[in-house]
């Protein structure tokens, strides 16, 4: 036999033999400690990667409600527009009617036009000036317009 020191590997399972409660409580508390630190890290991952996307779903919701204003105000214009050229096509055809003296057309086009109490851009007009007045005679026959600048024409 030979006798040599104790090797610090033997040393050390003697510890822990000796203390098996102590060791056995710190190898819980460092698994447990580990743990916490691992569900941790996995719990920060995940909450940034739900802000990330519901980053991105905001943007995309912003992006959304900014291409729908952009379309409402496209349509809204489009509408006007059209509203325009149906309100000039109808004083035209108005116009004609008087020209060929068909007084109960006209009358009719013409109420169909009339602009309402805070409209805009319907300005009745005759030769260049608006349209202040338009009245018929009883019979139904002719038609008077009065300008804004006191003119008449019957």
């Amino acid at each position: 036999m030979v006798a040599r020191p104790p090797s610090g590997l033997y040393r050390f399972q003697k510890l822990i033999r000796r203390n098996k409660l102590a060791f056995t409580a710190g190898t819980a508390v460092t698994a447990v400690l580990v743990l916490g630190v691992v569900v941790s890290t996995w719990q920060a991952v995940r909450a940034w990667e739900a802000e990330q996307a519901a980053t991105m779903d905001r943007s995309r919701a912003e992006q959304q409600a900014h291409l729908a204003a952009q379309e409402a105000t496209r349509a809204a214009l489009a509408a006007a527009s059209a509203r325009r050229f149906a309100y000039a096509a109808e004083i035209n055809v108005g116009l004609q009617a008087l020209a060929e003296h068909n007084l109960g057309h006209a009358r009719e086009l013409l109420n169909r036009q009339q602009p309402t109490a805070g409209a805009k851009g319907t300005a009745w007009q005759a030769h260049g000036d608006a349209i202040g007045a338009v009245a018929f005679t009883s019979d139904g026959k002719r038609i008077a317009t009065g300008t804004i600048g006191g003119e008449v024409k019957i």
